[in-house]
């Protein structure tokens, strides 16, 4: 994930209606989370916006004492501006 943004110029991730489903093992789980997020990048010659919104679908893991995620999926369910934004050889 840094490395995808570090040709950009910022960020801002809105992460909202959190749902975590613990497995009856205790020690795995399953989540799913909307996201907004909006990506600037002012140098970028299709434009310096894009906005993205879909859900993170999470496997949790915990290792007695921290939740780490294990394993993630984005659903995208809507753009705005253009994905290739995020790839610096375009700038």
């Amino acid at each position: 994930m840094q490395r995808s943004h570090e040709a950009i110029d910022g960020s801002l991730h809105r992460l909202t209606n959190f749902e975590v489903r613990i497995a009856d093992d205790g020690v795995s789980a399953e989540s799913t989370t909307y996201l907004d997020a909006i990506i600037v990048h002012q140098a970028h010659e299709r434009g310096p916006t894009l906005q993205v919104i879909g859900t993170y679908h999470d496997q949790l893991e915990s290792d007695g004492s921290t939740w780490r995620i294990a394993n993630r999926r984005f659903e995208g369910l809507w753009k705005v501006g253009d994905p290739f934004l995020m790839n610096s050889s375009q700038a």
